[in-house]
C-alpha cells in the first residue's frame, strides 16, 4: 500500500507518517522544498520525500505518478488573512483516495 501524505512536515503531519510507517505503509510526503523537518522524513525508511510549492500541487501527480497511490492523506493548512486555520482553496480540488 502507498499513501500521499500533503503537510507531512506538519505536527500532525508527521504523526500520521510516524503511523503509516510503524504499520509498513509506504508513504509520499509532499512538503514545502525550504521544510525543517525534512531531513528527519528522509531519515525513516518507508517515506519517499516530494518537494512542492503550493504553487505547483495542481500538477503533482502528473509530475511524481502519484496517481497511482492507494490513499491520499490532506493534512496542510495554509493561513489566510482573518482565518488562520482556512485551507487554502486549490488543494481540495486535488485530494486523490
Amino acid at each position: 500500500m502507498r499513501v500521499i501524505v500533503t503537510g507531512a512536515s506538519s505536527f500532525m503531519g508527521l504523526a500520521a507518517v510516524r503511523e503509516l510507517g510503524m504499520l509498513g505503509i509506504q508513504t509520499e510526503a509532499v512538503i514545502r522544498p525550504s521544510s525543517p523537518a525534512r531531513g528527519a522524513l528522509e531519515e525513516m525508511e518507508h517515506v519517499r520525500v516530494r518537494p512542492c510549492l503550493l504553487e505547483e500541487i495542481r500538477f503533482l501527480a502528473e509530475k511524481t505518478g502519484l496517481k497511482e497511490a492507494d490513499a491520499w492523506l490532506h493534512l496542510f493548512v495554509q493561513p489566510t488573512p482573518g482565518n488562520p486555520w482556512s485551507i487554502h482553496p486549490l488543494l481540495p480540488f486535488y485530494a486523490i483516495v
